[in-house]
């Protein structure tokens, strides 16, 4: 089951049963000394120019999350992650 099939089947066993269900769609997540970072913008760089890479930091990330947690009126729904520039 692919990530878009779970949000569906997710959402609807909220619907139904009350699950309480939140779904955080991150951007790719980067760390400090993180070596993927790296990689990442060194097959970026033969991208055509309009390609974007949007990148979030881990705590960002972790920010986020809580509030999507805490939040009583968050459940049943969806969330993008945050964009940032660091």
């Amino acid at each position: 089951m692919g990530k878009a099939a779970a949000e569906v089947e997710l959402l609807r066993l909220h619907r139904e049963r009350g699950l309480p269900v939140r779904i955080a769609r991150l951007a790719f997540v980067y760390g400090d000394g993180d070596p993927h970072l790296a990689e990442s913008l060194a097959w970026a760089r033969r991208w055509a120019s309009h390609q974007r890479l949007h990148l979030v930091h881990h705590a960002d990330v972790a920010q986020a999350l809580d509030r999507i947690l805490s939040a009583e009126e968050s459940t049943g729904r969806s969330s993008t992650s945050p964009t940032t520039r660091r």
